[in-house]
């Protein structure tokens, strides 16, 4: 496997140094699963898809639109 870097907001990337190596391998592993299937992908209506299954994951597991309104505020 190779590395790659990529960017994110700062108070995320301090969440997700709490979490075990374990559980940072888990989450690389599935960002390497979701970065090949855009990848692979790769047209604007299979991103499109992609992006609308994620919103209904996120839902299916209580995300809601005043949740993560406050989360982004939270970023701010």
């Amino acid at each position: 496997m190779e590395k790659i870097v990529i960017e994110i907001d700062n108070p995320t990337a301090e969440e997700f140094k709490k979490f075990s190596p374990q559980t940072r391998s888990r989450f690389g592993e599935t960002v390497a699963i979701a970065l090949k299937k855009i990848i692979n992908d790769a047209t604007d209506e299979n991103y499109k898809r992609f992006l609308d299954a994620i919103s209904d994951e996120a839902q299916r597991n209580g995300l809601t639109e005043d949740i993560l309104n406050d989360l982004l505020k939270a970023d701010d």
